[in-house]
């Protein structure tokens, strides 16, 4: 039985010295250097071990770098860098495993070599197995003067050369004061500086660039009087492709009442949706163009006739009001209007309508003038889905495919129905 018992003390014994060496041989640190041969005056070494390392144990005594004459770079700072764990040991947080070597002087041309030696310890003060040593070279530096841009001969160009330079910009406004049909103004803000240029001379004249930033600021100066004094006679649609509401050129003094009786102009002032996918329609009674506020853009478009009110009904051109949104399909014949899962069929003069597949009586029939389909805008649209709001005191419709605030101080839905 004792020699039995010797016999187990004798394999435990050994089994225990085996795990030892095994531990031991598993704990060795070793290291890589980035083999990089020709670098950059600035660069940053990074020096990897794959164990944790004691940090008393790195300094510039045990890595450092000298020249092709074997004289140490003194400005070089060894830093180490933590290895963070999973949180579990906090202890972990005071030790590293990597090492960088920052030069606080560009290089200079030449050969250097970096050292890390034995002195490297880990955290049971063993040296490192395998000492390295790196060269690297540093080679001439040219420094190219930045080449400077040509300067643009704007005073010479074209408004094509300067449209091709610059981009396209333009303002778009709705004047009532002019005839039926011509009431929307567009102006090429390109032209409009190259005539001013011309007019006035090119040799003290700005580039367009600044010339843009004073138009936006006499712009934002006078609509704050004609937009409070003539609105909705005159009004701003867009500038740059953004609706005035969305613009830098918006006046917050804009807010205040106006002489049209609305408690804030600004919450009738069409702005840009933010859904990439929703549109906003914007129409006056007496004018046949109008504006299509999309998300990223603003574009003008033509109701073929012009909207108007019949027996407190207001009547408006599907075709018209919904040529430029694609999600919306209006028929070739004018007698249906396709949305989404939303199908509605009509018939001039009829009472009926059908809404996907079903007959549904209306209250007001759709009509016709000059062979254009004109339907009644709420009760058609409420069917497909579409929001609907009107302001009796500018005359002002909004169609939309999001909810529209309706605050009863400006917007009166029984105005029409």
């Amino acid at each position: 039985m004792r020699k039995m018992k010797n016999k187990w003390t004798f394999i435990v014994s050994r089994l225990a010295m085996n795990l030892a060496l095994i531990a031991l041989s598993f704990f060795a640190t070793s290291i890589s250097v980035s083999a990089e041969s020709i670098v950059k005056n600035d660069k940053v070494w990074t020096v990897q071990f794959n164990k944790v390392i004691n940090p008393i144990s790195v300094n510039d005594a045990t890595i450092y770098i000298v020249d092709n004459e074997g004289e140490k770079i003194e400005t070089v700072d060894v830093k180490m860098k933590k290895m963070f764990n999973d949180g579990n040991d906090e202890r972990l947080m005071d030790w590293y495993s990597t090492v960088k070597l920052t030069n606080s002087q560009k290089y200079q041309p030449g050969t250097y070599t970096i050292h890390v030696t034995d002195g490297v310890k880990d955290l049971a003060n063993r040296s490192i197995s395998n000492p390295q040593s790196l060269d690297f070279t540093i080679e001439e530096q040219v420094e190219h003067e930045p080449v400077p841009e040509p300067e643009v001969d704007y005073k010479n160009m074209t408004v094509k050369e300067l449209e091709t330079h610059y981009g396209t910009h333009t303002k778009i406004e709705r004047l009532q004061f002019l005839p039926a049909g011509e009431d929307i103004i567009v102006t090429n803000l390109v032209e409009q500086y190259k005539k001013s240029m011309d007019w006035m001379g090119s040799e003290d004249f700005p580039p367009f660039e600044e010339w843009l930033e004073e138009e936006k600021v006499e712009l934002r100066r006078d609509l704050l009087s004609e937009l409070n004094t003539f609105y909705p006679q005159y009004e701003l649609i867009s500038f740059d492709g953004q609706a005035y509401y969305n613009s830098p050129i918006l006046n917050d003094e804009i807010l205040r009442p106006t002489s049209i009786g609305m408690e804030d102009l600004h919450k009738e002032l069409p702005r840009q949706p933010k859904g990439k996918d929703e549109f906003l329609l914007d129409f006056q009674l007496y004018s046949k163009d109008f504006a299509v506020y999309l998300n990223d853009q603003v574009v003008m478009s033509n109701l073929l006739e012009k909207s108007f009110v019949d027996d407190s009904t207001l009547y408006a051109s599907p075709k018209g009001m919904f040529s430029k949104v694609e999600d919306i399909v209006i028929s070739e014949n004018q007698s249906s209007l396709s949305y989404k899962n939303n199908t509605i069929e009509w018939e001039v003069e009829k009472p009926v309508i059908t809404v996907n597949g079903e007959e549904t009586l209306i209250s007001n029939m759709v009509k016709s003038v000059n062979g254009v389909v004109m339907i009644p805008v709420k009760e058609i649209l409420s069917y497909a889905g579409l929001n609907y709001r009107v302001n009796p005191l500018t005359e002002h419709v909004q169609v939309a495919n999001f909810e529209l605030e309706t605050d009863p101080r400006i917007w009166d839905e029984s105005w029409v129905k």
